[in-house]
Parts: structure tokens; C-alpha cells; sequence
């Protein structure tokens, strides 16, 4: 994922020269007269702007600026924009809580998985250059790497531009707490990059590091690092004056937000060397800029084919769902369609959408970890452009039942317990991303899922499609192996305001949430029970209950075992609460890397296998039925016989969540 060319030293700083003189000499004048023309013309905007007379500071007001003022968020910015390049922006709150600095249309907010939409674009226009083909086999355009898919199709731009890859996703060690030190973008991914869970185009799965790839071919085709080649190609061509990657960008900036209680606390700041997957920052004013190329056929920095490729679905699981374009993805709201891109990053959440039928661009930025005020101002917007005479957002016209096929589909094949297939299967990750969705079956042939805070119906409409009860653009799609049994669902969940296509794999038994949370538990505490063996060693010793009739041999054998068992309790404990449970509290910190503290126990899983191992082995040599009848078995053979089941499920539970 062949190093880049290097510039020279002298033409770095010729370059870095000419652009502090451009600066200088016409950027800053033009910016304040820019500035005040742009404010000029929001002061007098047409109230038509778009497709519908719209009201957008009082819908604004009512949503995003609400939840501000109700302290859902400390700051937020808003941006509507038509094709003429008619511009409407409202600004709320502060962007920094200690200086209660106020947001503008200038203020840097970290929009996160937008920037993917620049990687894309600077992509697309070295394959519009002849540089790349989408469609090509990668390994021709990396030198000395080794990219082994499962299968017969190989890895191209196509499956890193729509999440298709089948790569597994990697997220401990993802980032960085400081920008010193960081990688370089071709270390990282020599170094990181993840190996592959399906073959390339079988599934949608949500990838940064396939993005991260794709920006190293920019790198690798322009002699650049992908911030320096984005911001030449892409940020200021289109006149993103204030947006760039790291140090970069120019102009103030907000500090992201997490909620404690009643007050806010500075999220941590992710650095991360994965820089085209999500590293932008970006004002209203330059989101502005990138929504009017979307709308205008690319120009001036993309061709109007690949423009068109953007904004039309790419890859998609079914023709029933919304797909992934190159670099967005297609979201239907009612009447209204449109492709659009969410950003989530410690502290920000962020939603751009492009609506082509509309004319209209749509930005929104909270400075907190929270999507809901972006959420309700997207879904006043499109509801506002879908017209009064639209069906309101998430209802059937005439709000009548769907039709059911004609034969009886069974529902209890498809219900059952699903996980997003966005995970990495070789790491603790597995077990950290462990999260899951049930879907139900009613009773009456239809499926159950919650989601957007209710649970909703779903129709069979065909034999493994079920459609939303009363929405036609929400639907569930399985698919079933050569056994007939299912194994994925298929779906569009909701982020932000936008939807995005997801892969969910039906969880098996040692899989599920049943047994990972609960059954698991009970087999955990059986594994520690031999922790109490010295009490009832010592009670049978004050009670003079040892066996003298047992051979020294004997009695040294069943000894040993004991004593090996109750080791294999400590270190299980031991393990438990020295590094497992400090794992599972450190989780929203992983992006970090693991913990230090916790390297000098990641042995001790082995331990406890080896320790159950020699458990067997020496109840093997000592068994001796020293009793008759079932109190014998029951007072004897059962609770070994129990510690041992308990060991074989551990070492399960250790190898299937990769914890040995």
C-alpha cells in the first residue's frame, strides 16, 4: 500500500517561499474584501434559494440552533448552498468553551471522514490523467508490496473508493495522543495495513485504511506526501483557502468536545499517519467551495465522467438498498435523494450532502460527540425540499401495508442475532467491536429491528428481502450460504442525518451476545472455583480426612493436581482482573494502542491453557474411584470433571477472540 519520490530540499523551499509570498502579497488583502462580499451576499440572500422558498435561518434556528442553546453541543455552523453558488450560513455558540470564542464562517472544525471525499477526487483526477486504472490490479503500482485476497479477484481503486476491499478493519494504534514521531504514511501501511476477511467486491465494509491506500497512490503517482499533493491539487484550486491537514490549515480553529454531566471536557486529538482516510479541517467557507464543484460537474479541479461517477452509486449490496459511490454514499430521504459523507472524530461530528435533483449542497458541524442537532437540521432540510405535498419523511404514501408475495416466506430463517462485519478478526478487536443487532420475528411472517430510537416492521416482499412497513427506502436483505442457512444481513443504517450501507454476519452459538455476556460468566466462575481449594484442603486436614489408604505415589499425584489446578484459578483470576477487565475500560482509548501497563500479563492466557493442560494430564495419572456409588462419582469425578469442561470452553473463548 515503491516509496514516493522526494522532493528536493531546495524545491521544498522555493515552494514553501512562493506560497508565504502569495499569501502575503494577494491572499490576505483578497481574503478581507472575499469575506465581506461573501457575508454581503448571505445578508441578502434569496429567500428561494434552491428548489423551494425556504426559510433557512428559521429552520436552522429551530434545530441545530436549538439543540446549541439547550447545551447539546458548545458550537455548531451551518451551510446551504445552490448551484449559482447562492449561500446561506448560520453560526452558533463557541468554538472554544475557555475563551468563549465565537464560531464564524472561517472556523476550522475537524470534519473527519469527509476528507475521503478529497482523496477521492485526487484520485479520480490521476485516473481522469491516465496515472491510475480504477480498475487494475494494485500490486502494479506497489513495489515491493505483497496484497494477497482471498479468491481470484484482485485488489483495485474501485474496491478502495466504495469500501469493498474485504479488508479486515484495524483501529488500536490507529492514531497517535501528539503529532511527534508520527510515521509516515508508507510505514504505517507497510507496518499496519490489514489482511483480508472476503474476497475484493463481495462485501461492503467500511475501510480507513483502504482510503489510506488510496492515498498513497496519490503519493506514489504525484512524488508527494498525499496533505502536500491534496492541498496543490484539490484544497486550493478550488479555493478551500482556510482547510488542510494538520499544522496546514490556516485559521482558527475549534476544540472538539465530549459531554461529562452538565459540563463540556476537551476530547483527545487524534493524529493519525492514515491522513487521506480523515485528517481534514475545514471552515463553512471551504465546504462552500467543495459542494459547488459537486454541483457543477467537477469543475475546476475534476472531469465531469468522474464527477458523475461520484454521484452515482458504485457498489452496492442490493438494488432494494442505497449504495457507496466513489468517495460518498447515496442516501433517500422520502422524496428527496441525494449522496452525502459523515465525519466522527473525538469531538466533532460533521455531514455534507450533495442533492443533485435539487441543486443544493448541505453542510453541518457540531465541536461535540454528538450527532443529533447535525441529524435534525438534515432531516428539516430535506423534508423542507421534499415539499408539502410529499409524504412526510419515514411514511408510505396512503400509509397503506405493503403487498405480500404470493406464498408464505418463513420469517424465523432470517431472525436471529447479526454483528457489523467491520472488525478486525486477527486481534482483540474481535471481542472489543463486539456489538450487536438482533432482529425478531413478529408472529405474524414480518421481521422486528430497532433502530432511530424505535423498533420498526419489516414486509417480506421476496424471498430474502423484507422492506420497511411504511418507508419504501428502508430495507433488509440476507444472504444464505451453500447450505441454504443465512448468513449475512444487509442494511442501511443511519449516521448523522446520511445513511451508509452495512454488512451485518449472523453471530453462531460461542459467537453470540448470549454467550459471550451471560452463559460465559457461569463458566468463568466454575474455571476460578479451584481458588477455594486450600479451605477445603485445610478443613479436610483439621477433620483428619485424608486418605491413608492412597499410595504415596497416589497421594503425591492428586496432590500435584490440585495444586495445579488451584495455579491455574490465580492465574486466570490474575489475568482477569489485571488485564482483561483494564482492557475493556481502556477501550475508547485503544486508538491509541494498548496500554503499557498491561504488556507485562499478556502472558498469562498461555499460562492458564498450559496449566489446564497439565490439570488433565495429572487427574489421567491419579484417577482412582475411591467410592461406590453415584456419591462417589458426585463427591470425586464431577467437580474435576467440571473444571476441565470449564478449561476446554476458556481455551475456546481465548483462541476465538484472539486473546492467546
Amino acid at each position: 500500500m515503491g516509496l514516493p519520490m522526494p522532493l528536493s530540499l531546495q524545491i521544498r523551499i522555493h515552494a514553501r517561499l512562493a506560497d508565504v509570498l502569495l499569501a502575503t502579497l494577494t491572499v490576505a488583502p483578497l481574503l478581507a474584501f472575499t469575506n465581506t462580499a461573501l457575508a454581503r451576499q448571505i445578508a441578502t440572500l434569496d429567500p428561494d434559494i434552491g428548489a423551494a422558498a425556504i426559510n433557512w435561518q428559521a429552520l436552522a434556528d429551530s434545530t441545530i440552533g436549538a439543540d446549541i442553546a439547550e447545551g447539546e453541543a458548545p458550537g455548531a455552523v451551518v451551510l446551504v448552498v445552490d448551484q449559482r453558488g447562492e449561500t446561506f450560513v448560520a453560526t452558533y455558540g463557541v468554538c472554544q468553551t475557555d475563551a468563549q470564542l465565537s464560531v464564524t464562517d472561517s472556523t476550522l472544525f475537524e470534519v473527519g471522514s469527509i476528507g475521503k471525499v478529497v482523496t477521492a477526487i485526487a484520485t479520480l483526477q490521476l485516473v481522469d490523467r491516465g496515472l491510475l486504472d480504477l480498475h487494475a490490479d494494485l500490486t502494479m503500482y506497489l513495489d515491493g508490496w505483497e496484497l494477497e485476497p482471498p479468491g481470484e479477484t484482485p485488489l483495485t481503486i474501485h474496491h478502495l473508493l466504495t469500501h469493498s476491499g474485504g479488508l479486515n478493519d484495524r483501529a488500536i494504534g490507529y492514531a497517535q495522543r501528539t503529532a511527534d514521531g508520527l510515521p509516515t504514511l508508507d510505514d504505517h501501511l507497510r507496518s499496519s495495513f490489514p489482511t483480508f476477511f472476503a474476497e475484493p467486491g463481495a462485501y461492503i465494509s467500511y475501510s480507513n485504511y483502504g482510503f489510506g491506500l488510496a492515498g498513497y497512490l496519490v503519493e506514489r503517482a504525484s512524488g508527494l506526501s498525499f496533505a502536500e499533493s491534496a492541498t496543490q491539487t484539490v484544497l486550493r484550486p478550488l479555493g478551500m483557502r482556510f482547510a488542510g491537514y494538520g499544522a496546514d490549515a490556516r485559521g482558527t480553529r475549534a476544540v472538539g468536545y465530549a459531554k461529562r454531566g452538565d459540563s463540556f471536557e476537551a476530547a483527545p486529538t487524534l493524529h493519525r499517519p492514515v491522513t487521506p482516510a480523515g485528517s481534514l479541517l475545514a471552515s463553512a467557507l471551504d465546504m462552500r467551495q467543495l459542494l459547488l464543484a459537486l454541483l457543477n460537474e467537477g469543475e475546476p479541479v475534476l472531469a465531469a465522467e468522474e464527477t458523475a461517477q461520484m454521484l452515482s452509486v458504485q457498489q452496492t449490496m442490493h438494488p432494494a438498498l442505497m449504495g457507496n459511490t466513489f468517495g460518498l454514499e447515496e442516501s433517500r430521504w422520502g422524496t428527496v435523494r441525494g449522496f452525502g459523507k459523515g465525519g466522527s472524530v473525538p469531538g466533532f461530528v460533521s455531514y455534507m450532502a450533495v442533492l443533485p435533483e435539487q441543486g443544493i449542497g448541505l453542510f453541518a458541524s457540531v465541536n461535540a460527540s454528538n450527532d443529533a442537532p447535525v441529524e435534525r437540521f438534515v432531516f428539516a432540510a430535506t423534508r423542507a425540499l421534499a415539499g408539502a405535498d410529499a409524504a412526510p419523511q419515514g411514511a408510505r404514501a396512503g400509509g397503506s401495508q405493503m403487498a405480500r408475495p404470493a406464498g408464505a416466506i418463513d420469517a424465523s430463517a432470517f431472525a436471529g442475532e447479526y454483528r457489523s462485519n467491520r472488525y478486525d478478526r486477527t486481534s482483540v478487536e474481535k471481542l472489543l467491536n463486539f456489538e450487536v443487532r438482533n432482529i425478531y420475528e413478529t408472529g405474524e411472517g414480518n421481521l422486528a429491528l430497532w433502530h432511530d430510537g424505535a423498533m420498526n416492521v419489516y414486509v417480506p416482499e421476496d424471498n430474502g428481502l423484507f422492506r420497511h412497513e411504511t418507508d419504501p427506502q428502508r430495507a433488509l436483505v440476507f444472504e444464505a450460504g451453500d447450505d441454504g442457512n443465512v448468513t449475512h444481513a444487509f442494511f442501511n443504517d443511519r449516521i448523522a442525518g446520511g445513511y451508509v450501507p452495512v454488512v451485518w454476519e449472523r453471530t453462531g452459538f460461542f459467537s453470540g451476545n448470549g454467550y459471550v455476556n451471560e452463559i460465559f460468566g457461569v463458566v468463568l466462575l466454575v474455571a476460578l472455583a479451584y481458588l477455594v481449594w486450600p479451605i477445603v484442603g485445610g478443613i479436610r486436614l483439621l477433620r483428619r480426612r485424608s486418605s491413608m489408604r492412597e499410595k504415596p505415589r497416589q497421594r503425591m499425584l492428586r496432590r500435584a493436581m490440585h495444586l495445579a489446578g488451584f495455579l491455574t484459578s490465580a492465574a486466570l483470576l490474575a489475568y482477569t482482573v489485571l488485564y482483561f477487565i483494564p482492557l475493556l475500560r481502556a477501550r475508547p482509548e485503544l486508538v491509541f494502542g494498548l496500554p503499557s501497563e498491561l504488556a507485562p500479563w499478556a502472558f498469562l492466557p498461555a499460562l492458564v491453557v498450559v496449566g489446564f493442560l497439565v490439570y488433565a494430564v495429572l487427574w489421567l495419572l491419579s484417577f482412582r474411584s475411591r467410592a461406590a456409588g453415584w456419591k462417589g462419582v458426585l463427591l470425586s469425578v464431577l467437580p474435576t470433571t467440571l473444571f476441565l469442561i470449564s478449561g476446554v470452553l476458556v481455551t475456546e473463548f481465548f483462541v476465538r477472540w484472539n486473546l492467546l
